[in-house]
């Protein structure tokens, strides 16, 4: 599908809604070919499918792409005209998208589409719009292709990932909680051995100071006993020579 060459349709469905639809060359044989169907975003107010070209991803990608347009803004979007008893929703926007994916069902054959593998993709208020037509009543039921999630299993599937999150959150917030402890307890050992290191340091420098008043006291008593033999000795010495 590289040097395959593509084609692009404009397709009118009326005069609010437009597809442009880009379509890789096909080398016949019946072959009906994946469908992407992209939402723009941008904004609720403003923007556009066409600036967007699906051709590269149409030819290298051996898919059918399929951008729309849809009406925008508060006119745009509201629709005073509801039935609570219909399933239409209460929004224009989401009701021309609803429109495109009902014409891309009944036509995208004639593009080499596959009316059966059609994946809807969007950016921004975009995939919002995807996210609203999945959980929207008014969207036909149709038969689910393999694996596909119904809205409530979304929903569930969801809630699932927010209780992960938040289990896995308070496991790393306990764990980093537990290593902070180990900080501080590695620290308070830390000190409390600089602590005995330094009693020790004291301690032996009073006992060696203890030694050496010991050692002067000594020292000092053999001078002073030194002194009173030799004092003896000259009295002896005087008593006998006198």
């Amino acid at each position: 599908m590289r040097d395959a060459t593509y084609q692009m349709s404009r397709v009118s469905i009326d005069h609010r809604i437009i597809l442009l639809i880009t379509a890789g060359a096909r080398d016949g044989g019946g072959r009906r070919y994946p469908v992407i169907v992209f939402v723009h975003g941008e904004s609720y107010e403003w923007s556009s499918g066409n600036p967007y070209d699906g051709s590269v991803l149409a030819s290298y990608g051996g898919v059918v792409v399929v951008t729309i347009n849809y009406r925008l803004g508060i006119l745009g979007f509201l629709n005073a005209n509801t039935d609570s008893h219909l399933r239409s929703p209460a929004n224009y926007g989401l009701m021309d998208q609803i429109a495109a994916l009902h014409w891309v069902q009944e036509n995208i054959a004639y593009f080499g589409g596959d009316p059966k593998n059609v994946t809807l993709v969007g950016h921004g208020t975009g995939a919002a719009c995807v996210n609203f037509l999945m959980t929207s009543h008014a969207v036909p039921d149709g038969e689910p292709p393999p694996f596909s999630l119904q809205p409530s299993q979304c929903v569930l599937f969801f809630h699932l990932y927010i209780i992960f999150i938040y289990i896995l959150y308070s496991f790393i917030y306990y764990i980093h909680l537990y290593i902070i402890f180990i900080y501080i307890l590695y620290s308070f050992i830390y000190y409390i051995h600089l602590y005995i290191i330094f009693i020790y340091i004291l301690y032996s420098f009073i006992y060696y100071i203890h030694l050496y008043i010991i050692f002067i006291y000594i020292l000092y008593s053999f001078i002073y006993y030194i002194q009173i033999i030799i004092y003896k000795l000259i009295i002896i010495y005087e008593l006998i020579y006198k």
